[in-house]
């Protein structure tokens, strides 16, 4: 079922960009993080184990999960890109470009050191790509030394959020964002937050009665955002707000995933879920060419609409090519173990 809840989150992160509804796409990248380190941490220990051949079954499978898709998306991007003046591509995205030197081809095409603040990135949201890979690579890791140890990364992971929030300048209404959002540090507390619900979430808190509870925190968090985006806010209670929203978003998203994960599959979930990806890539190249071919002066609902119906065209394609490659992901997949959650077919 976290199918559905990963197609909403992708829609939410274009509301981002092809339209002015600022917050709700970081949200959603935290959100994904939390889903990444939940069902990573399931599919290393339940699906391929933690022996040599497990762990790299397991990094084939992630690298044949990402790069593909990404790369087609890439290549395609900036051969389209290159028929655009700079200016006119700034319009729309301020980081979206064709790679200028042989270091932003190497970057964007492998993904390695492209972080938020690389500017030249022709599919932006690539850079929370470098995020997942990082933690892929650290999860399995962690396992080995002791799962306790990720107990000791979420404290670590919070504190550094604490230590930021609790030092920026209070006349700063981001307090401190890009470093709380856009780095590997900051990222982590997404995933310690999965990880350490898949591993250590207490019975009490897997009822259906939590479930509804954090289903209501998680939306209000959404929904405020978009509030604020639209009616703006004295920066001191934004600084406020927008803290208790973003965590609140984080941490009642444990809850949320567990339960909806131990729910029997559903196969339109899977499809919705298959859409996410591909979706979350091409929403931007694709809603540049709607806006390019409106001639619009500025985002806004048609923008968005249209743009969000195209991108999922486009997705289906891409998911017919990845369906192929999804043979190959399962030819090297270990049968997961008796009871234990079978990674969804998107991962």
């Amino acid at each position: 079922m976290l199918g559905y809840l990963r197609f909403a989150l992708a829609i939410l992160v274009s509301f981002n960009h092809l339209w002015v509804v600022y917050g709700v796409g970081r949200l959603a990248v935290f959100s994904f993080y939390v889903i990444s380190g939940y069902l990573m941490t399931a599919i290393i220990r339940e699906t391929y184990g933690t022996t040599a051949k497990g762990l790299a079954r397991y990094a084939t499978n992630r690298l044949l999960r990402i790069y593909p898709t990404y790369l087609i998306v890439f290549f395609t991007a900036a051969a389209f890109f290159s028929l655009f003046d700079r200016p006119e591509l700034l319009k729309f995205d301020s980081n979206i470009s064709t790679p200028g030197t042989m270091i932003d081809w190497i970057k964007n095409s492998t993904l390695m050191g492209l972080d938020f603040y690389s500017k030249n990135r022709t599919v932006p949201p690539s850079w929370t790509l470098f995020v997942e890979l990082f933690y892929y690579a650290l999860i399995p890791l962690l396992l080995l030394i002791s799962p306790r140890t990720f107990i000791v990364w979420l404290l670590v992971a919070a504190g550094y959020h604490i230590y930021l929030v609790a030092g920026a300048n209070p006349s700063d209404p981001s307090i401190a964002w890009e470093a709380r959002y856009g780095t590997i540090a900051a990222g982590g507390l997404g995933f310690a937050i999965g990880a350490c619900a898949r591993l250590y979430l207490p019975d009490a808190l897997k009822s259906k009665a939590v479930f509804l509870v954090c289903l209501g925190i998680f939306c209000s968090g959404y929904l405020l955002s978009a509030y604020w985006a639209y009616t703006g806010m004295r920066p001191e209670f934004h600084r406020v707000l927008s803290t208790i929203g973003y965590y609140g978003v984080m941490f009642s998203a444990a809850p949320l995933i567990d339960y909806l994960a131990r729910l029997p599959r559903n196969h339109l979930s899977e499809i919705f879920g298959e859409y996410s990806y591909p979706f979350y890539l091409v929403h931007i190249p694709v809603g540049f060419l709607v806006f390019h071919l409106l001639s619009a002066d500025h985002k806004n609902a048609y923008t968005l609409i249209l743009g969000v119906t195209a991108s999922l065209f486009c997705s289906w394609g891409l998911i017919k090519i990845d369906r192929r490659i999804s043979a190959i992901r399962s030819s090297i997949r270990f049968r997961t173990s008796q009871g234990a959650i079978a990674a969804p077919k998107t991962f």
